[in-house]
């Protein structure tokens, strides 16, 4: 999938067999006219998910998420949420962007690489369970601004090593 993609409502790509390359895509629910909350899935129960770039605009009952998972890897360049932003998959990337809630970039068992700068409004978490957290030039900002809980940032690993640099 290349170029740019823009719904009112939801935007959801998946696979199940294959992957989902959109690198040089970028994925946008606006929100305007939406049952529900706007999101964007980039999903494969199969292969990677790469996407360039994904958003949610929505705002009240229409802030979505935005979800990149993958069987073997997922992969987001930069994303913004009015909602939540999620990467999750065996090895998990994330590039920059924003989340008006939280932030998750989860790794079950590979690694977990952050670069460039994250904020959200309440948590960002990345994680690796097996695998390493590497963040490459990468800022990490929690404000915790409107949350009923602590706000916080989390880089951890149960079985590898966490490098913030």
């Amino acid at each position: 999938m290349t170029g740019a993609v823009l719904g009112g409502d939801d935007i959801e790509v998946t696979a199940t067999t294959g992957a989902v390359t959109a690198t040089t895509a970028s994925l946008t629910a606006g929100g305007a006219g939406a049952v529900g909350d706007a999101h964007v899935l980039a999903q494969s129960t199969g292969g990677s998910v790469s996407v360039g770039s994904a958003a949610t605009q929505g705002t009240g009952a229409a802030a979505g998420d935005v979800t990149v998972s993958g069987a073997t890897s997922a992969s987001l360049g930069s994303g913004n949420s009015s909602h939540d932003l999620k990467v999750l998959g065996p090895a998990a990337s994330l590039g920059s962007g924003s989340a008006a809630d939280s932030v998750f970039g989860t790794a079950t068992t590979g690694g977990a690489t952050v670069s460039s700068a994250r904020s959200a409004g309440n948590d960002i978490e990345v994680t690796a369970t097996t695998g390493s957290v590497v963040g490459l030039g990468a800022s990490l900002t929690a404000t915790g601004v409107g949350t009923a809980d602590d706000g916080h940032d989390l880089a951890g690993s149960t079985g590898g090593s966490v490098s913030l640099t």
